[in-house]
């Protein structure tokens, strides 16, 4: 497999704040909430969290061990476009449009997970708007960080 950060030459995404973290500067009463609405799930190296094509029924929070998101090139090779640490959520593109997953997490070594049901996410974004707002930021980064490493439609064109 192949990184595609590393395959790009660009720096770890790692040094922009709460890259995959929406959680922090919640208010207490919101991370409790929250909180109490998590399921813990234990997976085995090389166990799929999900799959391309999979309805987005949960957002994950990896709590111990190391995930990969992955997809294939055009030729088919496998690549990782980034990889999970304790702390980090993800499964989030389809969250909030119900559209199918479009790539696949696995786990890369014995790891444990948070789970997040869609409709409960839902609820607590309508109880505590902040949740929404944090979450939208961290979206944004991903967003700006796809602008960033792609190249533009554009380029090559005279």
């Amino acid at each position: 497999m192949t990184s595609l950060l590393s395959w790009q030459g660009l720096a770890s995404v790692e040094a922009v704040s709460n890259f995959h973290n929406f959680t922090s500067g919640l208010s207490e009463a919101a991370v409790y909430e929250l909180r109490n609405h998590l399921k813990q799930r234990k997976l085995i190296a090389g166990e799929v969290i999900f799959r391309g094509g999979d309805a987005p029924d949960h957002l994950f929070q990896l709590s111990s061990g190391t995930v990969a998101l992955t997809n294939h090139s055009a030729d088919g090779q496998e690549i990782i476009l980034t990889k999970y640490l304790p702390g980090d959520w993800f499964g989030d593109t389809g969250i909030m449009d119900g559209r199918p997953r479009i790539n696949t997490a696995l786990a890369l070594e014995d790891s444990q997970l948070l789970t997040l049901a869609r409709h409960d996410f839902q609820m607590l974004c309508e109880k505590h708007p902040e949740i929404q707002r944090s979450y939208s930021i961290m979206l944004a980064n991903h967003v700006r960080c796809l602008l960033y490493t792609s190249p533009s439609p554009r380029d090559g064109e005279t």
